[in-house]
């Protein structure tokens, strides 16, 4: 159930603020939107299946850090909306999966090194 709702919750805020903003959803933005996606679904069911005991503060923090930091940048990219090359686009395929892996250590390391080892 925990699964779920955070990966509604994602995919509302990052779908919803792009429509709300540009009144469409472009392929490319789709796209990223779906890896982005995938990976917060891979990485929630990975930390529900190994971090048994604290699976719920874990994937929380995740699900926040998430709706912090990488919204507001699917809201402000008007680049989705007009053509672009396809090094800008190499460079968006790379970067917001590579930033996502990045928090997802984040997150999981510090919690573990703060309130799992600490204790």
């Amino acid at each position: 159930m925990r699964i779920m709702v955070s990966f509604l919750l994602t995919g509302l805020a990052i779908f919803g603020t792009f429509g709300l903003r540009f009144n469409e959803f472009p392929n490319k933005f789709l796209i990223i939107a779906a890896l982005v996606l995938g990976l917060h679904l891979a990485g929630v069911v990975l930390i529900q299946l190994t971090q048994k005991q604290a699976a719920t503060q874990i994937i929380s923090y995740l699900t926040l850090f998430l709706l912090i930091l990488l919204v507001p940048c699917f809201a402000t990219l008007i680049e989705f909306t007009k053509p672009m090359s396809v090094t800008k686009w190499t460079r968006y395929l790379i970067t917001f999966p590579a930033a996502y892996i990045i928090l997802f250590i984040t997150v999981v390391a510090s919690y573990r090194y703060y309130f799992i080892e600490k204790a």
